[in-house]
């Protein structure tokens, strides 16, 4: 697809970040209008949700495929709003992240669905679930992915403040919503300007521990188990949310609080919608600390419900 000159224009006269992340992709020319698909998702693997043993294969980098399970919320969601399979484009992949390299960011998966033909006049939903990958302005590198795995499991130092300090927890110290409206704004121009009647929805992530909770738990075959130091884990997840929800205001965007809608069903929950590590009385290959098809069918029917969808 060749780039325009009314993209020029446009990247031009928005911001010079618009031009530098997506100035390479644009709708044929006039001659070959783009009409949009109804739906557009962009996110992360709480967007594609699928399996374990997938999942464990790519982490944050290698995965091209982008493996998207049919239960996971947007596939719900285009089902329940009568969205056949060739009118959403979801381009979410597991890692993605807002900017943070290797993988998947939001400009990437933007020019992805853009070459899909996915922004036009006939385009009414565009949702983003991002933020909980990426490494907010800091010199320790560690993320979210590996602390569940090696930092919730350390019942000796556990997952406090002292682990940000020694890499062993994310570091929530840069997480703000003019950051994240920063990183996001591009995308969020360039969606506006092609899709005008597009809902623009940011979509925050489920309830794992609740808000300012430092015990977190997870079960297993042998039952469950539980990190009661883990309150990096906690304030990095609260201030992602209070990022996407203050970063959707500075846009003009909306916000849709996931965790409003999944609290009381986080990890530690006697009902609980997050998937645990082969779990025999839950989603036994389900992604852990992702949501059970329950969780996304709850998220799914929220914003069919919100943005009468």
């Amino acid at each position: 697809m060749k780039l325009s000159t009314p993209f020029r224009l446009f990247a031009a006269a928005s911001v010079a970040a618009a031009s530098a992340l997506l100035s390479t992709i644009a709708p044929a020319s006039a001659d070959e209008p783009v009409e949009g698909k109804s739906f557009v998702a962009i996110g992360d693997s709480y967007s594609t949700n699928g399996n374990i043993i997938y999942s464990l294969g790519f982490g944050y980098g290698g995965d091209q495929h982008c493996e998207r399970s049919s239960t996971s919320w947007p596939n719900q969601l285009a089902r329940k709003i009568n969205v056949a399979a060739d009118d959403l484009v979801d381009v979410s992949c597991l890692g993605a992240d807002l900017v943070t390299p290797p993988h998947y960011t939001a400009s990437y998966m933007a020019k992805q669905a853009a070459a899909a033909g996915a922004f036009g006049p006939r385009t009414r939903l565009v949702t983003i679930q991002l933020g909980q990958n990426d490494v907010w302005n800091s010199t320790n590198h560690q993320r979210m992915l590996e602390s569940e795995v090696t930092c919730l499991t350390n019942f000796i130092q556990g997952c406090g403040p002292d682990a940000v300090a020694a890499g062993r927890a994310p570091d929530a110290a840069g997480i703000n919503g003019g950051q994240y409206a920063a990183w996001v704004k591009p995308v969020v121009d360039y969606v506006k300007y092609y899709a005008p009647q597009a809902k623009i929805v940011f979509v925050g992530y489920p309830t794992i521990a609740e808000r300012g909770d430092a015990k977190w738990c997870w079960d297993t075959p042998v039952g469950r188990m539980s990190q009661p130091n883990a309150g990096a884990m906690t304030q990095f997840l609260d201030k992602v949310d209070d990022a996407q929800r203050a970063a959707a205001a500075q846009l003009n965007v909306e916000f849709f609080d996931t965790r409003a809608v999944t609290a009381g069903h986080g990890a530690c929950a006697a009902d609980s919608w997050i998937n645990g590590y082969f779990n025999p009385a839950g989603e036994f290959l389900g992604i852990p600390f992702h949501p059970t098809k329950q969780g996304d069918n709850v998220v799914s029917s929220g914003i069919k419900e919100q943005y009468g969808l």
